[in-house]
């Protein structure tokens, strides 16, 4: 059976610098659903999550309990 993928309306990310790179985190209400390795696009995780979710808008912001966590 195949395996039906939530819909949801945000997908929220934010990023922190290292010495690598950038390091990107997206989220929704649900939880994280794509952290990058140092360096990865945003646009390399947004191609993956549209194959694995669908989404509406795409904000920067950590609004949101689970990408708030994360970030810390």
């Amino acid at each position: 059976m195949p395996v039906v993928a939530p819909k949801t309306t945000e997908l929220y990310w934010s990023s922190v610098s290292c010495p690598q790179g950038q390091i990107v985190v997206m989220a929704t209400e649900r939880g994280v659903c794509w952290t990058g390795t140092p360096g990865t696009p945003i646009d390399n995780g947004l191609a993956w999550l549209k194959r694995k979710m669908e989404f509406d808008q795409v904000l920067e912001a950590e609004e949101i309990a689970p990408l708030q966590q994360a970030m810390d």
